[in-house]
């Protein structure tokens, strides 16, 4: 079953609400969470169309919280999917909604895919998602970026600011992280270059859209190359990419 993004949002919300009455940090990643944070930006109705089809929430929560997210889901009619705990040694969590058709993956301070993004200390940053830096990352770790992955990449460019903030997209702290991880770096350049061409043949958006997302993406590329990179991201850069640079992901993703 598919279920429109009005459905998934309440959904969402639903579950964030009875989060904090349980007095439990959980935040929203995933496109539901990047819709959150672009919300009102132009270039969704533009880029992400009605029949985009939804099979998923994600969320993300410290370890600290991990018995009482195990107790809330059940409670609010979400059945537990051991598989994947048992896959991602308790990393991670898979809750299915047998009525709506749908499940809800939670990770617990890392998200772990073809690289692993660190949350810790980070959680707290917005209110109800991960913050849109960590958002952005997590799309970009992708080795094969997907439709979806371009959409709402396009989406957080356009809606929000490059600059150091915690509700902007942060791109000294991107920086950061992958000056110390030439794999990640590798991953995240390979997939901006692929944005570039996305971004170039979108019909749907006007000339100025195109050339605003293309300088933003641009931009953040130059910020990255421009970060001095540590002795192990150099050691690791001599062996490029003859060498596997990403993890083999075996539990599966949604966001």
């Amino acid at each position: 079953m598919s279920l429109t993004l009005h459905t998934l949002e309440e959904t969402a919300d639903a579950l964030l609400t009875a989060a904090t009455n349980a007095e439990i940090t959980l935040r929203l990643m995933g496109s539901i969470g990047v819709f959150k944070v672009v919300k009102g930006c132009p270039l969704w109705p533009k880029l992400c169309p009605d029949k985009r089809v939804y099979h998923d929430i994600d969320f993300a929560a410290s370890f600290a919280d991990f018995a009482k997210v195990s107790d809330l889901f059940p409670i609010t009619s979400w059945n537990e999917d051991r598989n994947v705990e048992l896959q991602t040694d308790g990393r991670r969590l898979r809750f299915v909604h047998n009525q709506l058709g749908l499940h809800a993956d939670v990770f617990f301070d890392r998200i772990e895919a073809n690289h692993t993004i660190d949350l810790r200390g980070r959680l707290n940053l917005c209110q109800c998602t991960l913050s849109p830096s960590d958002l952005l990352l997590s799309k970009l770790q992708r080795v094969n970026l997907r439709a979806v992955d371009r959409q709402d990449i396009a989406c957080l460019l356009a809606a929000l600011k490059i600059e150091a903030c915690d509700t902007a997209i942060d791109a000294s702290y991107i920086a950061q992280v992958l000056s110390r991880n030439w794999g990640f770096y590798h991953t995240v350049t390979l997939a901006l270059d692929d944005m570039c061409g996305y971004v170039a043949s979108a019909s749907s958006l006007t000339a100025t859209e195109r050339n605003y997302v293309a300088a933003a993406i641009a931009r953040l590329r130059g910020l990255i190359e421009g970060e001095q990179k540590s002795i192990r991201w150099r050691l690791r850069s001599r062996f490029g990419p003859r060498l596997r640079w990403y993890h083999l992901v075996e539990a599966p993703l949604g966001f």
